[in-house]
């Protein structure tokens, strides 16, 4: 993984000895259901079609006790435990805490140091949410990036260095793109979030967005002309799951208004932390072992078992502890709620974004095993 996301890292496989067999892998990471809804974005589109059928505008869509009770449970089930998950896998026994010793220290203790000068330091928190932000925009993409190289392998679907380099140069001009408009627009880069006003840095000049949305809209084009080629006359069709997540990821970043406020309702639980959590529960329960001799085509099968059942607890409570339990302990020491919650958060995501860089390393033996089985 490079920077602050932890599915970047998810190279294609060396293709120099392309001429020995290898095992045919599992061409999905839990099961074909459990990955388009929870990996690929699947939900995020329903429940985005929801809103037009059967709302009939957006105050009402949020507004709604239904709506408002789904964003607390998936978040609780999601998105927080997709932190703690990152945490469970470095801290998990001494072997790991070595292996990743700067996560484990250095990372940790760098996290902690925030949070006292975020406490102490009226404007920090702030500004430590203006940071979150802006890293959150390549965190997100280089996930989306790693997951769908991750499903063309396991799919088959054999990438050309040049063919991945339009892959990556798609995620990384939506990630620019992105950020350039959080640093020329006040309203988009001095918005409300979680109750601050964000400090708007800026603006830059105007022409270097537009450059963005040029290279952008070249890199989409590319992608699909390349896309579209392919299958018309080597008869290789993108798998399906890797198409979903590249259209994900850029359309949550691309649209604006309303549209955007109605996709980012659901895209940190339903898109980035669930996609996580199905990765995460698949590599832990590989690295477990699955229960009697199961093969990894039957891996969902495995959900169901103790040891898998005990990970969701473990980190389902661990999500809890970190967006609940830290805030509030912090604010018993007469900081208020929101600010302590507000630094809280950005640290240990922070943390999350510097371990994902480490543990999802492809040049790993273990991970490279465990993921592409």
């Amino acid at each position: 993984m490079k920077a602050y996301a932890h599915a970047e890292s998810l190279a294609y496989p060396d293709e120099q000895n392309s001429n020995v067999p290898r095992p045919k892998p599992y061409p999905w990471i839990l099961h074909p259901t459990i990955d388009l809804l929870f990996c690929c974005g699947g939900l995020v589109w329903l429940f985005f079609a929801a809103r037009f059928i059967f709302f009939s505008d957006l105050a009402s869509f949020q507004q709604s006790p239904a709506v408002l009770a789904l964003l607390v449970l998936v978040g609780h089930l999601f998105s927080d435990p997709h932190t703690a998950a990152t945490l469970v896998r470095v801290y998990r026994n001494e072997e790991s805490r070595k292996k990743y010793h700067f996560c484990t220290t250095w990372a940790a203790l760098l996290c902690a140091v925030s949070i006292v000068v975020g406490v102490f330091i009226d404007d920090m928190p702030r500004y430590m949410l203006k940071a979150y932000t802006l890293l959150v925009i390549h965190h997100y993409m280089a996930q989306t990036y790693g997951l769908a190289l991750l499903y063309c392998y396991k799919q088959n679907y054999r990438l050309s260095a040049l063919h991945k380099r339009i892959f990556w140069l798609l995620a990384h001009c939506t990630t620019l793109f992105a950020i350039l408009r959080e640093l020329t627009f006040p309203e988009w880069g001095g918005r409300n979030f979680l109750y601050y006003q964000l400090p708007f840095i800026g603006p830059l000049p105007q022409w270097m967005f537009l450059c963005s949305v040029y290279m952008l809209a070249g890199a989409i084009a590319v992608f699909a002309i390349m896309t579209t080629w392919r299958a018309a006359v080597r008869r290789e069709v993108i798998p399906f799951p890797a198409l979903l997540l590249m259209i994900t990821g850029a359309a949550i970043f691309i649209v604006s208004g309303q549209l955007s406020s109605t996709l980012w309702l659901f895209v940190p639980a339903l898109y980035h932390g669930s996609q996580y959590m199905v990765v995460a529960t698949a590599y832990y329960l590989k690295e477990a072992g699955l229960p009697n001799g199961l093969s990894n085509h039957r891996i969902a099968e495995a959900l169901t078992d103790v040891s898998a059942l005990r990970y969701f607890a473990v980190v389902v409570a661990g999500g809890i502890c970190i967006y609940v339990g830290v805030p509030y302990i912090i604010s018993e020491f007469g900081v208020p709620f929101t600010a302590a919650f507000v630094v809280s958060f950005s640290a240990f995501n922070f943390h999350h974004f510097l371990t994902d860089r480490e543990i999802w390393k492809m040049r790993d033996p273990q991970t490279r095993r465990l993921l592409l089985e």
